[in-house]
């Protein structure tokens, strides 16, 4: 870099930051959060990260209520599975045939 004109200087520190951005944008872990920061054609590595950042976020909260939602369900008396109760179980009427057979 010492024997490099101003120029060079600077272009050689712009192709160093934009190979610092793909190599990040690469590493992400989500496929979709990558999408979205590449969409978003930002420049600055401040602004990719903090997109990254927030893309992240709402993903991990959509999750979180997602799981909260499904502690909430109810469980069925007659099958013990989740998601529905007894009165709508599908296997009510297998186990009431199999009592009369």
């Amino acid at each position: 870099m010492q024997d490099c004109e101003q120029d060079e200087r600077a272009g050689i520190l712009t192709l160093a930051d934009k190979l610092r951005n793909i190599c990040f944008v690469q590493e992400l872990y989500s496929d979709r959060i990558q999408t979205i920061v590449r969409s978003r054609n930002h420049s600055n590595f401040d602004d990719i990260a903090e997109t990254a950042l927030e893309e992240e976020s709402a993903i991990f909260s959509k999750n979180e209520r997602y799981k909260n939602s499904s502690a909430e369900s109810p469980k069925c008396s007659n099958c013990n599975k989740l998601g529905h109760v007894a009165s709508r179980c599908y296997l009510k009427d297998r186990k009431i045939q199999g009592l009369i057979n």
